[in-house]
């Protein structure tokens, strides 16, 4: 069996296992150490693995739109006010 295919064996099986622990290492060590920004580590493993989790928690289709998404102070607000705020994660409902 050549590498490729037994390394995606082990994937296959183990995904959710391994991405469960990296998770979690990121998240405890993270913590412990001072202005850390846990956030960031775990940021890209997140864009990855949200639309499909939050398919699996609502029954419905998800597509990532993008990470740190700004938007208008003002069009929150309803005023003129053109700083920006980023929404951590723009998702949209597929309907197709």
């Amino acid at each position: 069996m050549n590498q490729m295919k037994y390394l995606k064996i082990i994937y296959e099986e183990n995904e959710m296992e391994f991405l469960a622990k990296l998770m979690c290492t990121m998240i405890d060590e993270g913590v412990k150490i001072p202005k850390a920004q846990v956030e960031r580590y775990i940021s890209p493993i997140l864009t990855i693995f949200l639309p499909e989790l939050l398919s699996k928690i609502y029954t419905n289709e998800y597509i990532m739109i993008m990470p740190e998404f700004p938007i208008r102070k003002g069009t929150l607000k309803g005023n003129s006010d053109n700083q920006s705020k980023n929404i951590d994660y723009l998702i949209k409902l597929d309907k197709n």
